[in-house]
């Protein structure tokens, strides 16, 4: 092992068995560590469909293979310090054990973000200027996964059905995990190293084989080619799962075909290597360091300066796709993260996908975005604070995860950034989108205008977030001229008071959101679509404004429409 090599994996702790390999391929010695137990995994993981098929081995077993070959994977990325991976999870089940439910999840969180925290902080008072990978990433997961727990358990031991949205109802928990389950969950090999976060009812039905029947089909729906239903005593096996009929109380077997994953596997394997591909060769190309030094601060245009972060940026998010979409293939190999079937009868391998690739880079807003980005974590962002607040959701969620995610000012400079412009967004939407919603042509131009100026954003917000230190990126914005800032203050001030207020019109169906208002001034009006119960739902579409001629072919009686009302937009 030569001396070039020892000091550049100073500061790494994780093993050195496989630093010939290191010293071969000239990548660091925790890269390939990462990536040889992201690869064993991967192959791995069909034995949770065939040998450990929940038909064939007890629960136990699969919670022991997930178990010792996550404690395994820990050692070798992180040597001793992969302690803390070990002591966290103690503290906060003592937490869950002896605290009141009532209370507990609030001790649980307070804990996990102190004890990460910390970690955070250590690693930027000696490391900073160090991309070695460290304990704070599976640390990361770790936190979610307890924290999300906790809230699960508050819900199903503390609440009723009524107090509870649809999404706590799902995830409600009435029992407290044992001790090998609780650590089966939380060092389970498939998702401690680089996630996505699997919710602890999923993970359980994936142990236990009932994913399957989660993602039954309705009685009505294209696809019940794929059940079988045959009279006579239901026996567990590979293809059968019993499930009784409450209304006849009369058994059947269902025959469930399992789809094979194979297809999601591969696309998903081969477009990360293709990110880690496109990073690797452009990066140097482009190389992030540029928007630090002086000639790049002081000597450029506006317009390069946005260019070129659009480029860096979009780039650093494919280290991001990489570790994510093989991730994503490791769970599906396994047979998690099977969502049921969409209308024409496809498997769906979406139910713990972080990314939505096409869905980000494509997006024709900033929520668009966020939605696509990160999405196990977005859920478990609305879990723990958005659906729990009253009041300044947004922003309690932003400060969330920064803290989440640790104390270097850039990203604090990201996210408070990230609340202005989500107002501004939600400003214009409000304000302006009905106006180009009266014919085909326009829309497609709004799209496109809205999707140009969301690729330049995602550039100006998120640089911040990658270079991390405060000074250099508050340097770049003030040379930038807080561009976009200045921009969303303007919208947000003074866009409500010099616009009229969109007109908003409530119907009792969806047939009927197709009849515009009457009286309709502007050209076009916004619709918010109801729910089966009557109620408006959060998504609101809007529907292009017909001719008064045709309007009037449509019913206008009292039941058409119901009422006028305001409301605020999405």
């Amino acid at each position: 092992m030569s001396e070039d090599f020892v000091l550049a994996n100073d500061n790494y702790h994780g093993v050195y068995w496989f630093s010939i390999i290191s010293e071969w391929t000239g990548l660091p010695l925790d890269q390939v560590n990462l990536v040889l137990t992201q690869l064993v995994s991967l192959s791995i993981a069909p034995l949770f469909r065939t040998l450990l098929h929940p038909a064939r081995v007890s629960a136990d077993i699969r919670h022991g293979l997930g178990l010792t070959l996550g404690a395994l994977f820990g050692y070798i990325c992180f040597g001793y310090h992969a302690i803390h991976l070990i002591t966290l999870p103690t503290l906060t089940y003592t937490i869950m054990c002896f605290q009141s439910p009532k209370t507990m999840h609030r001790s649980v969180l307070v804990v996990s973000l102190l004890y990460l925290s910390t970690i955070h902080l250590h690693r930027q008072y000696y490391f900073s200027n160090s991309y070695t990978l460290d304990i704070s990433g599976p640390l990361m997961i770790i936190v979610q996964k307890i924290t999300s727990l906790a809230l699960n358990l508050h819900d199903g031991l503390t609440k009723e059905d009524e107090e509870m949205n649809d999404n706590q109802k799902y995830h409600a928990i009435d029992r407290i995990p044992t001790i090998f389950e609780y650590f089966s969950y939380i060092f389970h090999h498939q998702t401690l190293m680089a996630g996505p976060l699997i919710f602890y009812r999923d993970y359980m039905h994936f142990i236990q084989g009932t994913y399957l029947l989660d993602a039954l089909p309705k009685p009505k729906s294209s696809v019940n080619q794929n059940i079988i239903q045959t009279n006579g005593d239901a026996v567990p096996s590979k293809s059968n799962l019993k499930q009784t009929n409450n209304n006849t109380a009369e058994s059947y077997r269902i025959a469930l075909v399992e789809p094979s994953p194979y297809k999601a596997v591969m696309l998903k394997a081969l477009g990360g290597v293709a990110c880690a591909l496109i990073y690797l060769k452009l990066s140097e190309i482009f190389p992030l360091d540029v928007i630090r030094e002086d000639d790049f601060v002081l000597n450029t245009t506006l317009v390069y300066k946005l260019y070129y972060l659009n480029i860096v940026t979009t780039l650093t998010r494919f280290k991001y796709y990489y570790a994510w979409l093989l991730g994503d293939a490791v769970c599906n190999n396994s047979g998690l993260g099977f969502n049921g079937y969409d209308e024409k009868g496809n498997a769906k391998w979406d139910k713990v996908s972080n990314i939505n690739v096409l869905g980000f880079e494509f997006s024709t807003s900033l929520r668009d975005g966020i939605n696509a980005w990160n999405i196990q974590t977005n859920k478990w962002l609305r879990m723990v604070v958005y659906d729990r607040v009253a009041v300044y959701a947004t922003l309690l969620t932003y400060t969330l995860s920064a803290v989440w995610h640790g104390f270097y000012l850039g990203y604090y400079i990201t996210f408070i950034s990230a609340t202005l412009y989500t107002m501004a967004a939600r400003t214009i939407r409000r304000y302006f989108r009905h106006y180009f919603q009266h014919n085909r042509n326009s829309s497609i131009f709004y799209d496109i205008l809205t999707g140009f100026v969301t690729r330049v954003l995602f550039g100006y917000l998120t640089f911040s977030f990658i270079i991390l230190d405060f000074e250099p990126s508050l340097r770049l914005l003030v040379h930038m001229y807080f561009i976009f800032h200045v921009l969303s203050f303007i919208v947000v001030l003074f866009v409500p008071k010099i616009m009229p207020k969109p007109t908003r019109i409530r119907f009792s169906t969806a047939e009927e959101a197709a009849i515009p208002s009457k009286e309709d001034n502007n050209g076009g009006v916004v619709i918010e679509n109801l729910s089966s119960n009557g109620t408006i739902s959060k998504d609101s579409i809007h529907k292009k404004s017909l001719s008064k001629d045709s309007f009037y072919k449509k019913s206008t009686s009292k039941d058409s429409i119901v009422k006028k009302t305001s409301d605020k937009t999405e």
